[in-house]
């Protein structure tokens, strides 16, 4: 299952002012002296417009280091780059739920929901009146799509693995 992550930054990404948050010097400047609201702005993108932003998110991004930040987002950078995700996850062949927030202002929701649709026994959604968090914004409307992708094509039928003792 993938929520809210496009299969490259080709899709979108991070808007300027979080974009210098991680620029070298400047990213580490403004993560020491950034007061709450300038935070709370920076996270909205995360957020359908008008979303009110947990006070957790603040706090969780408060307590995280500027390092560990910047880090996690050239990670991510580097491994989509290297292959998007919708061609890993189609040489897996496992199913594949895909969501985004139909308001999700990081990436281009609908064309990221297009790529990863080409994806071998994919399905995919677009949740309304959420954004990049739709586990946040719309957790039971997530709940439900993940609750019913996950079960069984035929009720009453137990799936097994390989038993390899045999």
């Amino acid at each position: 299952m993938i929520v809210d992550q496009a299969p490259d930054n080709s899709y979108g990404g991070l808007d300027f002012p979080a974009k210098l948050s991680t620029s070298p010097v400047i990213g580490q400047a403004l993560w020491r002296t950034a007061p709450e609201f300038a935070i709370r702005e920076g996270l909205s993108q995360a957020f359908a417009p008008g979303f009110d932003i947990p006070d957790t998110f603040i706090d969780d991004f408060q307590r995280m280091t500027f390092t560990s930040y910047d880090h996690s987002v050239a990670e991510q950078v580097r491994y989509t780059d290297e292959k998007p995700l919708n061609e890993r996850l189609e040489q897996t062949g496992v199913p594949l739920l895909a969501v985004f927030g139909e308001q999700d202002q990081i990436y281009a929701a609908r064309e990221a929901l297009r790529a990863y649709a080409g994806v071998t026994r994919s399905q995919t959604q677009l949740i309304p009146d959420a954004g990049h968090a739709p586990n946040v914004e719309q957790p039971m409307v997530l709940a439900q799509l993940i609750l019913a992708f996950s079960a069984p094509a035929h009720p009453g039928v137990a799936i097994h693995g390989n038993d390899s003792s045999g």
